[in-house]
């Protein structure tokens, strides 16, 4: 297996922000990869002005799992390929800013509780990540989730 591969096997996503008021997608590298991602800013278009953090995953049509290779091939296109046998979806962690306000020093069970608010309605390819306490759950998800790499955490009374 040529290491492109194994690298493309090992990793899910793009790590990324999202400001919903001027539809941007922010890398975590600092680039600005709005124009290849445009479906994605477009279905932050109807949400409140907020910051969110998340990650950019490419899920096969075919419902088998997840292609990071996918992901890669918009990098050089303005947008969707028409025939694509993909569609780029928002798993999303967490809420750092609505509006004016800085949410980051709140505990992280505020920010899950406004993450949701904020997604009520929103379109079926920005979901927030499930989310539990029980360290047992979590650990079952991994085996259950094919092709993502593992798991978030995060103190819940803690910002």
């Amino acid at each position: 297996m040529s290491r492109e591969t194994q690298q493309s096997l090992e990793k899910d996503g793009w790590r990324c922000q999202i400001h919903t008021a001027t539809r941007r997608v922010w890398s975590r590298h600092g680039t600005n990869p709005s124009h290849q991602f445009s479906d994605v800013a477009d279905a932050v278009a109807g949400l409140p002005d907020a910051v969110l953090d998340g990650e950019l995953v490419a899920v096969l049509t075919a419902g088998s799992g997840v292609a990071f290779d996918r992901l890669q091939t918009r990098a050089g296109r303005r947008g969707p390929a028409r025939g694509a046998d993909f569609t780029v979806h928002v798993a999303l962690f967490d809420v750092l800013a609505v509006d004016d306000t800085d949410w980051r020093p709140r505990p992280y069970t505020e920010r899950r509780t406004e993450l949701l608010r904020l997604l009520e309605g929103s379109p079926p390819t920005l979901r927030a990540v499930p989310s539990t306490e029980s360290r047992g759950r979590a650990l079952q998800w991994v085996g259950a989730l094919a092709g993502v790499e593992g798991l978030l955490g995060k103190r819940t009374n803690a910002p």
